[in-house]
């Protein structure tokens, strides 16, 4: 009997339905393998969302950092953006997020999480205006 080998192409497909079915480490294990034998952006950027799933944060970004050496896309940096401000990095976001928005002008979210980001480099966090957990100078009256 002849050995079968298996394309890097059928891992991914493999691995997409792991990922589509919450087994993100048997995902992770087959785009290992479909990078073995295809490193390509998509592949690395495909783990790096797996390996987030997982809650692996530090792998995640790696791989996503692999990705974006390949293939600069708007959605790596975003969604590398976004791991950094779950590691409290917002310098790092905030520089992916406008990486993000100058491939892309039109990614209002990216736009929104590069504000949010900056809030948190500044130690603030603000919504509508007003910093989370402070009042616009007005106190809230009690509900009768």
């Amino acid at each position: 009997m002849g050995v079968t080998r298996t394309s890097a192409e059928e891992h991914i497909q493999q691995a997409i339905a792991h990922q589509l079915s919450g087994q993100h480490w048997h995902a992770v294990v087959d785009f290992s393998r479909a990078i073995k034998l295809n490193p390509d952006s998509n592949v690395y950027y495909q783990r790096g969302s797996a390996y987030l799933g997982l809650g692996e944060y530090r792998a995640a970004v790696e791989d996503l950092c692999k990705s974006i050496n390949l293939k600069p896309g708007s959605t790596a940096y975003f969604k590398r953006g976004m791991l950094y401000r779950l590691l409290a990095q917002p310098d790092k976001a905030i520089a992916d997020f406008s990486s993000a928005l100058a491939l892309d002008p039109g990614l209002d979210d990216a736009r929104v999480q590069r504000e949010l980001a900056t809030h948190e480099l500044r130690g603030t966090r603000q919504v509508g205006g007003c910093p989370v957990g402070h009042s616009n100078g007005t106190k809230a009256s009690p509900k009768r």
